[in-house]
């Protein structure tokens, strides 16, 4: 019936939600990554081990983007994806 890998996500004890933002080309984006960084550390059910990562993905014209990682308990990722506070 199916061709191909079936991953058990419920046998990890986090998970990583991922999101991506843009970012402007004249904002300095070292302090701001590390203002995010200390943001998400504040946000309920982000872990801290392992650590949110912040990097950037992409270069645009108006500016880089960036993939944000955040990591939470399993039990807990999908209860609260759709209310993470904005940072």
């Amino acid at each position: 019936m199916l061709d191909g890998t079936i991953e058990n996500y419920s046998s990890n004890a986090y998970r990583r939600v991922e999101l991506k933002c843009q970012l402007a080309s004249d904002v300095d984006h070292v302090h701001a990554s590390e203002l995010l960084r200390q943001n998400l550390a504040k946000i309920p059910n982000v872990l801290s081990d392992p650590a949110p990562l912040v990097e950037i993905f992409e270069f645009t014209d108006i500016g880089p983007k960036w993939a944000v990682f955040r990591y939470g308990l399993a039990k807990q990722v999908w209860i609260d994806q759709q209310g993470t506070p904005k940072v």
